[in-house]
């Protein structure tokens, strides 16, 4: 056991968090939110595959991880991510779950996120977000500033629930907001200061943690991820060591009181299918 790789979201944040810096000082690459969520994804990738959790009940859940991107599509194309979570217990109950996040960048030194838009563009009736909440309604906001950390006391409740004695982690470069709230909390604002005022973040790394737990995710066919056509994809298998006690929970639905989505075998959405989409793996090599 000593040997075995659990789960800790404090590292997680610290990776993300350093590599959303280091994109900030790199020389000759363009400051967009596109190419830090690609490079997001090939690590969060690296970190989760092979990795443990442990669950309050003292199940252990094993992360086998992979991720895609559309091909042909370059990374600059789109900035929205895309967690596929799948779980397989016994008696072939199977739930997936689809989380959304649309990456903003902060503008430097505006202090804001210009390609927040708080209001349509010509000729639209209403704005992006309203439009993406149509079809995911569970859609979250991930915002980027590199420049600026923001002191950030939020998180501390999800590493205490872990039980472990982790080290508080309390300046973060980016957070996430659920993109509902923001949308109904009004005047509508992109300011960075007055919108975590209003609409305290979460980090990535608890967003993930949320996701894995069953939280914010959205039941989608196949059919509906082929019309969202999210740019980068994160599939997250989970395997319990106790499939059996914890599928009774599912069955009582238990899971953190989630919102899940029981599916049959040949519903689900697996590796040939996205690749039918038009999906094509990652190498985390590259």
């Amino acid at each position: 056991r000593s040997n075995t790789k659990y789960f800790n979201p404090y590292i997680l944040n610290r990776i993300i968090s350093e590599l959303i810096s280091d994109h900030s000082l790199c020389k000759g690459i363009q400051r967009d939110e596109n190419h830090i969520s690609f490079l997001l994804i090939k690590e969060i990738n690296k970190y989760l595959n092979n990795r443990y959790f442990l669950y309050e009940n003292g199940t252990n859940f094993l992360f086998n991880v992979s991720s895609y991107k559309l091909s042909g599509t370059a990374e600059a194309n789109h900035g929205d991510i895309c967690f596929l979570i799948t779980q397989k217990l016994d008696g072939n109950i199977i739930f997936q779950g689809v989380g959304f996040l649309e990456a903003k960048i902060l503008s430097y030194p505006n202090e804001s996120f210009d390609s927040l838009a708080l209001k349509p563009k010509k000729g639209e009736a209403e704005i992006q977000i309203a439009r993406l909440l149509k079809k995911t309604p569970y859609l979250q906001l991930l915002f980027y500033h590199p420049e600026k950390e923001i002191f950030y006391p939020y998180n501390y409740p999800y590493f205490r629930w872990l039980n472990h004695d982790y080290p508080y982690f309390p300046w973060l470069n980016h957070g996430v907001i659920s993109a509902k709230k923001w949308l109904y909390t009004f005047p509508l604002v992109n300011d960075i200061n007055i919108l975590y005022e209003r609409n305290p973040p979460i980090s990535l790394s608890e967003q993930i943690f949320r996701y894995i737990r069953g939280f914010d995710l959205d039941c989608m066919a196949l059919e509906q991820l082929k019309e969202i056509q999210p740019s980068g994809i994160v599939m997250i298998d989970v395997n319990s060591s106790d499939q059996k006690s914890h599928s009774q929970k599912i069955k009582n639905m238990e899971l953190d009181k989630s919102e899940i989505q029981i599916i049959d075998e040949e519903k689900l959405i697996d590796e040939e299918k996205l690749k039918k989409l038009g999906y094509e793996k990652i190498s985390l090599t590259e």
